[in-house]
């Protein structure tokens, strides 16, 4: 459980990263410049791009959120068959989820 934690707060810093690039970008409309100086040359920013840049974070979110799900699930799947638990061992929450999965 904790590999998923240390999982998940990792790829919430790399998405954080992401937004603030997001960020700066959006802010250039506000400036004069509306380009990226890159060692390999100028790159113009324009708001296709921006856009573009923008769908992005929301698919960002949706992976994060889907992956943390699916992550969770599997550990506490993990968790059940080292442990050997029984339905009997399951905390009153986790037997809910069990039976509701079931119908």
């Amino acid at each position: 459980m904790k590999e998923f934690i240390r999982d998940f707060n990792r790829r919430v810093a790399e998405i954080q990263k992401y937004f603030e690039l997001v960020d700066k970008i959006e802010q250039l409309g506000a400036l004069s410049a509306k380009s990226i100086i890159f060692p390999s040359g100028e790159y113009i920013v324009d708001s296709d791009i921006k856009k573009i840049l923008q769908s992005h974070c929301y698919l960002l979110l949706y992976n994060l959120v889907e992956s943390s799900i699916r992550n969770g699930i599997t550990a506490i799947h993990d968790v059940i068959l080292v442990e050997q638990l029984t339905y009997k061992d399951l905390s009153p929450k986790i037997k809910r989820l069990c039976v509701v999965a079931e119908r």
